[in-house]
C-alpha cells in the first residue's frame, strides 16, 4: 500500500489512503451483512522521540516492524503499543504528573479511570516493546542499561503477564512519571475491520540515561528512523504504514524539534478512516480532520 507523503495535519485536511484488495473484500462483505461492527478495544501507542543533530531532519522516532505472524497489521512499521490489560486499571499505581481527571480532559474522554488505564498501558507497552521505563521520583528519572539481566527479567515477566507494571514499580521503589507522556492523536480502526482498536497515541522524549531496545517477540526489526524517510520508503513500497502511523509521522516531520513535538496537544479528537467508492469498482479510505 502506498501513501502520499503530504498527509495533512491541519483542520479540514483529508487523510487519504488506497484500499488493499483484502480490505475491499471486507468492505463489501460488511456492507452486504446486517452485522454490527466489532466493538473496538482500548489501546495506547507511544512515539518515543529524540533530537538527532546528525539526521537530516534533526529528529528520530523509535519504531518496530511487526512480525509477519501477527494477526493485526503484520509486517507494518509501528510505534510501541498495544491493547489495555486488566491490570492496567489498578488504582494503587504510584503516580507523578497530571491527575487522571486532567488526562481525561486532554484525551477527550469522560472517564478518569479509563484515562489512567490508557496512560498506564502506554508506559507498560513502551517498557515491554522498547525497554524504556518512564518512572522515577519527583526529582529524577530512573536510568539503566536495557541489556542488564535484572531489567531484562522484569521486562520479560511483564510481557508474559506474570507481573504488572505496578509490581515492578513497587519492587523498585519507583513511581510512574505520567508527566513524561503527552497526547498526539486518537484513531479508531474502520468499522468494516474484523479486529478494531480505539488507539490513543502519545509522545515521549527518550529519557536521559536510557536507550531503546526491542526485545519483544512481536518485533521483527526495530530501530531509530527519521519520520520523513520512513514515509518516503512507504510511498515507494519499501515499508508498510497504516494511515494513522503515517499521519503521526508527518506531524513529527513538521515539528521544529523532538522536544517541542513531545509537548503534545492540549486536546485530541477521535479520528476514523471511512471507505468511499472510487468510481472504478474499488474504494479509497478517507478521513476529514476536524
Amino acid at each position: 500500500m502506498t501513501l502520499l507523503i503530504d498527509i495533512p495535519t491541519e483542520s479540514g485536511g483529508v487523510v487519504s489512503a488506497p484500499v488493499s484488495e483484502e480490505d475491499a473484500v471486507q468492505i463489501r462483505a460488511f456492507r452486504a451483512s446486517d452485522e454490527q461492527a466489532v466493538a473496538p478495544r482500548n489501546a495506547s501507542s507511544v512515539m518515543l522521540v529524540r533530537d538527532a543533530p546528525r539526521a537530516a531532519s534533526g529528529k528520530e522516532v523509535f519504531m518496530i516492524r511487526r512480525a509477519s505472524t501477527m494477526a493485526f497489521v503484520p509486517g507494518a512499521a509501528v510505534f510501541p503499543g498495544g491493547s489495555a490489560r486488566e491490570d492496567d486499571y489498578e488504582r494503587e499505581i504510584p503516580w507523578i504528573g497530571p491527575s487522571p481527571e486532567e488526562w481525561a480532559q486532554r484525551l477527550g474522554i469522560e472517564s478518569a479511570s479509563l484515562a489512567r488505564s490508557l496512560v498506564v498501558t502506554a508506559a507498560r507497552e513502551l517498557f515491554e516493546e522498547a525497554s524504556v521505563l518512564l518512572a522515577g521520583d519527583e526529582g529524577s528519572l530512573v536510568s539503566f542499561d536495557p541489556t542488564d539481566a535484572g531489567w531484562q527479567a522484569d521486562r520479560a515477566r511483564l510481557e508474559a503477564h506474570e507481573v504488572s507494571l505496578l509490581d515492578i514499580l513497587n519492587a523498585r521503589g519507583l513511581a510512574l512519571r505520567a508527566d513524561l507522556l503527552a497526547p498526539i492523536s486518537r484513531w479508531v480502526t474502520p468499522l468494516y475491520c474484523p479486529r478494531r482498536y480505539d488507539t490513543f497515541f502519545f509522545a515521549a522524549l527518550l529519557p536521559a540515561g536510557q536507550d531503546a531496545l526491542a526485545l519483544t517477540t512481536e518485533a521483527a526489526v526495530s530501530g531509530w528512523v527519521e519520520p520523513d524517510e520512513i514515509v518516503r520508503r512507504a510511498d515507494a513500497g519499501k515499508a508498510r504504514l497504516v494511515p494513522a502511523t503515517a499521519y503521526n509521522l508527518n506531524g513529527l516531520a513538521r515539528a521544529v524539534d523532538a522536544r517541542s513535538f513531545a509537548q503534545g496537544r492540549a486536546h485530541i479528537d477521535r479520528l476514523m478512516m471511512e471507505p468511499r467508492d472510487d468510481g472504478r469498482g474499488g474504494f479509497v479510505n478517507e478521513c476529514v480532520l476536524p
